[in-house]
Order: structure tokens, then C-alpha cells, then sequence
């Protein structure tokens, strides 16, 4: 057997990649001034079922921070988008929001359910400029304006195309059905769910399944919010076909987990840490 250490093997930029990213970033800035923060993490994972290691694996990021500073008035933005066009991107957005009047909000998560929200919005207006999700101050996604003119009349039009632009998509309208969990067989033990978590709605879809697993899934939608986010439970048969491996992604700040439960394959899907998706898993129960 041979052993790999994963400290060893661990990717970090260096110290010379770092300065680098942040010369770059620097170019594209025009605030009186601004600084750069260059981070990057290895993180490593091992997943175990029967008491058995069952899969494996390891992940690398790097985030950059631009904090542009006008006279007195500071924006912030974040990206682990570290080409030309991505750093160009967060020095637009900080610098934007820097020149806004704008208020900073922290919603401060109370519990490990739900992520901390950074909130910025226009003085006069009130108008939301950007928000970021963080845990532990490290920012897990940005979504934000790049250009903001208030007070000018809207353009409906140009909005409504853009909105509607299906341009490489394929169109699906499924039926949807609204129902409750309870009348579907199904029910929750509220102790288990995160507080503050409340029902929102049920709907059940037939989706048309593509390639090997070509035919009709009926699948089974409950949501929640907490008046910040939102948590939505997928209830399916299971197909070996389509739901080969159980397990956990992560995309910014959303996270999915998905897990077979007798012949019922579950998909959580939330702005949330990967252990609240894993209390609404739990607390669902099949009445017998």
C-alpha cells in the first residue's frame, strides 16, 4: 500500500503567483486608492459508509479581494475568477459600489444553518447594489450590479429580451401539480428542522428524462425559507440509471446533497451549510 500525504501533496499559490494576481488587479483600478487581498485554500474530504473509506478527494481555490476606497466611501468585492476578465470585473463592481452613497448591512447567521449576508444598498434610494455570502468572513459568492444609473427612465424592452433570450436552451414546461408533503405519504419532524425555517410550498412535476434514462420521472418539490433563503427537498424513485453516486457539490454559496433512502433518491439544494441540507434529510420521514 502506498500512503499519500495530503498535506504534502496540497496546492497553495506562491508568493510570487500572488503578487502577480495582485499587480494585475491593481492595473485595472481608477479609485484615489485600492488594496488587494490574494487567498487561496486545499481543502480535502474523505467520505465513509459501512465503515469503509468509500471516496475521496480534495479541493483548491484561490479568492481575491479589491477594496476600493473613494475619499471616505469604501466598496469591497470578491472572485475566485482569477483570469484578466474576472479581476477586471471585481475592481468594476468594488469601485461601483464605491461610488454609490451606500449603506453596509451584516446579517449575522445566529447558528451554523445558514451563512452570514453582507448587504449594500444606495443611500437615497434603497436600491440593493450587491450582496455577498460569507462564513467566517470569507466570502462564498458575490452577486452584485456592474453598472447602476438611478433615476433614469427603463428601457422594458431591452430588459424583457433579455429576460426571455433562449438562444442554445431547450424549453421544458413541465406540469406542475401543488400538493403537501403530508398528502404525498411523507411527513417532517419539526425538532429536527433548523429554527426558524418555515414552509413555503409542495408541487409535483413530471420532468422528460434525455438519453439512457430516456421516459418520465415523477418528482416531488417541498420548499422553505427563513425569510433569507430558501431550501428545496427533491423526493424521487430511485433510478441506478440516473442517480449513480450519492454526495455533496458545492457551487459558491450553493450547496447540493443527494443520498438514497430506501428505494427513494432525496436532492437538497440551498444557500446553506451542508449541515442544515442535512437536517431536512433527516427529519423527512415516509408514513407508514
Amino acid at each position: 500500500m502506498t500512503l499519500r500525504s495530503l498535506v504534502l501533496s496540497a496546492r497553495y499559490l506562491s508568493r510570487e503567483e500572488c503578487e502577480a494576481i495582485a499587480k494585475r488587479t491593481l492595473s485595472f483600478a481608477t479609485a484615489d486608492e485600492t488594496r488587494v487581498l490574494v487567498s487561496s485554500t486545499n481543502v480535502a474530504n474523505t467520505r465513509f459508509a459501512v465503515n469503509q473509506i468509500s471516496t475521496g478527494g480534495d479541493s483548491f481555490d484561490s479568492v481575491v479581494t479589491v477594496i476600493a476606497l473613494f475619499g471616505k466611501r469604501s466598496g469591497s468585492s470578491s472572485t475566485n475568477q482569477i483570469d484578466d476578465d474576472g479581476l477586471r470585473a471585481a475592481v468594476n463592481m468594488a469601485e461601483r459600489i464605491a461610488g454609490h452613497d451606500a449603506d453596509r448591512l451584516l446579517l449575522k447567521a445566529r447558528d451554523d444553518s445558514r451563512f452570514d449576508h453582507v448587504i449594500w444598498a444606495d443611500h437615497a434610494t434603497g436600491l440593493l447594489l450587491r450582496v455577498d455570502v460569507q462564513v467566517a468572513g470569507r466570502t462564498l459568492e458575490s452577486s452584485g450590479f456592474s453598472d447602476v444609473n438611478i433615476g433614469v427612465k427603463p428601457d422594458a424592452a431591452a430588459i424583457y429580451n433579455e429576460l426571455h433570450r433562449a438562444d442554445g436552451f431547450r424549453i421544458v414546461k413541465p406540469a406542475i401539480e401543488h400538493t403537501r408533503l403530508d398528502a404525498e405519504g411523507w411527513t417532517m419532524q419539526a425538532a429536527l428542522l433548523p429554527a426558524g425555517f418555515m414552509a413555503l410550498d409542495c408541487v409535483r412535476r413530471a420532468l422528460d428524462l434525455p438519453g439512457d434514462a430516456a421516459g418520465q420521472a415523477n418528482v416531488l418539490q417541498a420548499i422553505w425559507s427563513d425569510g433569507i433563503t430558501h431550501v428545496s427537498l427533491f423526493i424521487e424513485p430511485f433510478q441506478p440509471q440516473r442517480h449513480r453516486s450519492e454526495g455533496l457539490t458545492a457551487i459558491g454559496a450553493t450547496h447540493t446533497l443527494t443520498r438514497r433512502v430506501n428505494d427513494m433518491w432525496l436532492t437538497a439544494v440551498g444557500d446553506v451549510p451542508p449541515a442544515a441540507l442535512d437536517l431536512f434529510m433527516r427529519a423527512l420521514e415516509h408514513k407508514t
